[in-house]
């Protein structure tokens, strides 16, 4: 989850916002998907894990 705080950041830091939505349990991202590059059958230490992460942002 601090990665993707980060990613977030980052977006708004250059002017971007992602495409989301208010929700009771905080905003939620419209348009997020991520790709696992990592077998985690494989590689059973999640700090060794590489994660792709793709948000959507808003024209």
């Amino acid at each position: 989850m601090p990665a993707n705080r980060e990613l977030i950041d980052r977006i708004s830091a250059q002017g971007e916002q992602p495409i989301a939505h208010a929700s009771e349990k905080g905003e939620v991202l419209q348009a997020r998907y991520e790709t696992f590059l990592t077998d985690a059958r494989t590689e059973l230490d999640r700090h060794r894990w590489r994660i792709e992460v793709a948000i959507q942002l808003r024209d």
